[in-house]
C-alpha cells in the first residue's frame, strides 16, 4: 500500500497525521507548501490541505479520516 500525505502543518493536518501514526499506517509526507500546491493543481484538486493519496486515490480530510477508521477496523479483524 502506498500512502502519500500532503500537509501544510494546519490543525487538520496534525490530526490526520496523528491518526495515521496511531493506526500504524506507513506514509510519505510532503510538507513543502509549494509542492503541496503544485500537486493539488496537477490533480485538479481544490479541497485544500490536508489530502492523502492511497494507491492512486485522492482523499480529502473527511475521506481520509474515514479511510483510517476503516483501516483500523479491518486490522482488528485479522
Amino acid at each position: 500500500m502506498s500512502v502519500v500525505f500532503y500537509t501544510i502543518g494546519c490543525q487538520k493536518c496534525n490530526v490526520l497525521k496523528l491518526k495515521m501514526e496511531a493506526a500504524g499506517i506507513k506514509f510519505e509526507t510532503i510538507d513543502d507548501e509549494d509542492a503541496v500546491v503544485k500537486k493539488a493543481v496537477e490533480l485538479g484538486y481544490n479541497d485544500g490541505a490536508p489530502f492523502i493519496i492511497v494507491d492512486g486515490t485522492v482523499m480529502n480530510f473527511n475521506s481520509a479520516m474515514k479511510w483510517v477508521y476503516e483501516y483500523v477496523k479491518s486490522q482488528k479483524g485479522n
